[in-house]
């Protein structure tokens, strides 16, 4: 079905500033009353996660696009939209000559000696080399690591009884019990999660697309059938959005997308959409990129034809993968319902009808559809009579909708392969470059750069775990959206001039305020926004072979930002001659983190070392540029970041050896012993030695929380990173005390490097430890 332009009568969304929307849902003010102008007499119905988007309801004869567009208008107002009704993105051709094929063989049609593989989406995302890259083993209800990858499913629900996501040996789905599920998973009306709200898939597309990712592998099937997720490996956490009825809007799907990022999901995958500009849904996929989920979505589709269908939401909002659907051998099945646009990202198998009449005497006709997990009973989609070869507990469909999980489980390999979680920061930016750097271009696009029918190419599994630049591209993009005071922009100029040149590479908004550039030569940029006259400029780094994500400008005022941005890490990693590598990571859920200046001073807060300058953020590691510096030397840097609405948060660091507070030593007189033995559990020991080389004792209060902190690394992510001194242990100037821990190894195997610093108040200072390898078997 098609996902139409309806609205939700009766209801408008208003956004305010999270402080008022924070007083209309107050426990001071139980009636909910509010004092937007406008909406005299309207019931503020609900609010949507933790954002100041609230849904009003009006009157049912009122035109809700005329009531947004006066409300946008209206003072105190930041944002107003009409409720959008979403539908599941599954196919339903309106040709009779589809509707008909039911009476004969489900899937091969016509055509002497036809087949086809009943898995083959997995042949054509090299999904079995992939898994033998990792996770390289099958899981049981006992082996299966209880902190895998999250990826949500936000969608219709899931059979949650279904075998098929039971592990070997498990008693239920339910990950206490062996299977795959989180059981915090819920159900979502009018923008907020239902009490207890079931999970319970009635309409019968989650469950098909939840399998796509998630199914367990190796667990023998169900009733003599059986699938593998992409993702088996991953965590699953089911979010309902649909009522019985099959009606769902944005708010809903919102709400899910921000809950799904505050329970940590690493991965959160949309099968669903409207064709109505929702900034509501903009909004949310800020949310959850800045806190760190990769946003995977389905892009457009239309069973009368596919091509230049025109974006969808959220899969054409800034910062999501946007995924279109390929029928057999990589090619997209625009010819019959896929869409293409300057929103996509990836294609991946979404099946389609193969028809070839060419041949008189054997004429060919397959509908290679996909094979996934089904309902156990009952659902519309069965009880329609139109889903060839869908049938009780297993069958099939096609669509953007079926392409998209698999892409999404896929991304799970990659957070286990490389040990990324969501709160490591930058793990989703990290994913989302190599999906892209990774894929198979069929079309061919100029310099392995980005291309109109499905974006850099076509999902490789193996190519994926292996980090790989697969199509050694020469040119990258930068995408992203303009806003002009807080709406989104049609027609805004934006300039992109490389380092070390004068040329202007130009281009222009679409409708919705987003923007896309592509085929930029590798390197530098200052990119500018201009909107209606108000800039924003910013600086970025073009990798070859992918986007620079989410790059995204604020123009001119815009007030719905309350907050400064969160730091959530700046610390040392290592030094050199010519500068000092810091790791980091801020986010704003409102706006998002647009720049970082740093400056370093031989006091605190100076900046005679280095002057105030913008470091451009493209990743976990940026490099602090310290003329001839000196290991034996203090320095202090004080970073500054800045949010889209020019907010700042600023964070101090220590280089080097602090004797005014405290110091540390990190040098032969510290060791720190590893167990060089590979680890044939998870937990293991660790002594770690320091010495306090300052002039203040060490001792842990609430005002010097004094701790031995894990040093950031590119791979591992270590289960506990914090040990606080004990209680009643002082380190007295000179003196060394060992910290004897057990830490946790990473899930994934191979080998990880570990170092140690300290940090007081949750500011490290002094050097690491040397790195140590951890060899986990």
């Amino acid at each position: 079905m098609t996902p139409g332009a309806t609205l939700v009568p009766g209801y408008v969304t208003v956004k305010l500033r999270p402080s008022e929307a924070d007083h209309i849902f107050s426990e001071s003010n139980p009636q909910r009353l509010h004092a937007v102008s406008g909406l005299e007499g309207a019931k503020a119905i609900s609010r949507v996660g933790p954002s100041g988007w609230v849904i009003f309801q009006v009157s049912p004869e009122k035109d809700t696009r005329m009531v947004a567009k006066n409300l946008k208008a209206t003072g105190g107002v930041v944002n107003a939209e009409p409720l959008h009704r979403i539908t599941p993105l599954i196919s339903t051709p309106n040709d009779a000559d589809w509707n008909t094929i039911e009476t004969g063989p489900p899937m091969v049609l016509l055509g002497d000696g036809a087949e086809f593989r009943r898995l083959w989406y997995l042949d054509d995302t090299g999904a079995l080399s992939g898994w033998g890259v990792w996770p390289n083993k099958w899981y049981t209800a006992v082996t299966k690591p209880k902190d895998a990858p999250l990826i949500a499913v936000i969608d219709t629900g899931c059979d949650m009884g279904h075998p098929d996501f039971i592990n070997p040996g498990g008693t239920g789905t339910y990950i206490d019990q062996g299977g795959q599920f989180e059981r915090y998973g819920t159900y979502f009306t009018f923008g907020a999660p239902v009490p207890g709200g079931s999970t319970e898939d009635t309409l019968g597309h989650g469950t098909h697309v939840t399998g796509l990712a998630l199914a367990a592998g190796n667990n023998g099937g169900f009733g003599g059938q059986g699938m593998i997720g992409t993702g088996y490996p991953c965590r699953g956490l089911v979010l309902r959005v649909f009522d019985d009825n099959g009606n769902g809007s944005d708010a809903d799907a919102a709400a899910a997308i921000m809950y799904a990022a505050d329970q940590g999901a690493d991965v959160i995958n949309l099968s669903l959409g409207t064709k109505e500009f929702s900034q509501m849904f903009q909004d949310a996929v800020t949310y959850a990129r800045e806190k760190g989920s990769l946003v995977v979505c389905a892009a457009n589709e239309d069973g009368a034809g596919g091509g230049n269908l025109g974006p969808i939401y959220p899969a054409a909002s800034s910062g999501t993968i946007a995924v279109t659907a390929n029928g057999p051998n990589g090619v997209v099945a625009s010819d019959n319902y896929a869409g293409t646009g300057r929103y996509l990202d990836l294609g991946a198998p979404g099946g389609n009808l193969i028809m070839d009449f060419t041949d008189f005497e054997n004429p060919l006709a397959i509908a290679q559809y996909i094979f996934s997990t089904t309902m156990r009973g009952p659902n519309p989609i069965y009880d329609s009579g139109n889903a060839i070869g869908y049938d009780y507990n297993y069958g099939y469909l096609l669509g953007t909708s079926m392409a998209t999980p698999q892409v999404a489980g896929a991304a799970g390999l990659y957070y286990g392969k490389y040990a990324l979680r969501q709160n490591n920061g930058w793990s989703n930016f990290r994913a989302y470059r190599a999906l892209q750097k990774s894929a198979i271009s069929v079309y061919g696009a100029p310099k392995g750069s980005w291309e109109y029918n499905q974006g850099y190419g076509s999902l490789n599994i193996p190519a994926l775990l292996l980090d790989m630049d697969y199509r050694e591209a020469t040119a990258g993009g930068i995408e992203g959206i303009v806003y002009n005071e807080g709406t989104a922009q049609i027609n805004a100029s934006i300039e992109a001039v490389r380092d070390g040149t004068t040329l202007k590479i130009k281009t222009s908004t679409a409708a919705d305020g987003t923007y896309r550039f592509d085929q930029l030569a590798y390197g530098f940029y200052t990119v500018k926004a201009i909107a209606q006259g108000k800039t924003q400029t910013r600086r970025v780094r073009v990798t070859a072979g992918t986007d620079r994500p989410a790059t995204d400008f604020w123009c001119g005022s815009y007030t719905g930002d309350e907050t400064k941005p969160t730091i959530r890490r700046f610390s040392l990693y290592r030094t050199a001659a010519t500068y000092a590598r810091v790791a980091q990571w801020a986010y704003d859920t409102e706006t998002g983190v647009n720049k970082l200046t740093v400056k370093v001073g031989t006091t605190p807060g100076g900046s005679n070392v280095t002057s105030e300058r913008e470091i451009v953020m493209d990743g976990l590691y940026v490099d602090i540029p310290i003329a001839n510096l000196n290991p034996a030397s203090t320095y202090y840097a004080t970073a500054t970041y800045t949010n889209g609405a020019g907010m700042t948060a600023s964070t101090p660091l220590v280089i080097g050896t602090d004797n005014r507070t405290t110091a540390y030593n990190a040098a032969s007189a510290s060791p720190v012993l590893i167990p060089s033995a590979p680890l044939r559990t998870r937990r293991f020991k660790v002594a770690v030695t320091v010495q306090n080389t300052g002039t203040s004792a060490w001792t842990y209060s609430s005002s010097n929380r004094y701790a031995l902190v894990v040093h950031p690394t590119e791979n591992p992510v270590w289960v506990t990173t914090k040990f606080n001194l004990p209680a009643g242990v002082t380190v007295a100037p000179g003196a060394s005390y060992t910290f004897n821990l057990t830490a946790t190894a990473p899930t994934a195997t191979g080998k990880f490097e570990m170092a140690w610093q300290m940090s007081r108040n949750e500011v490290a200072f002094g050097n690491a430890t040397p790195l140590k390898t951890v060899l986990v078997k």
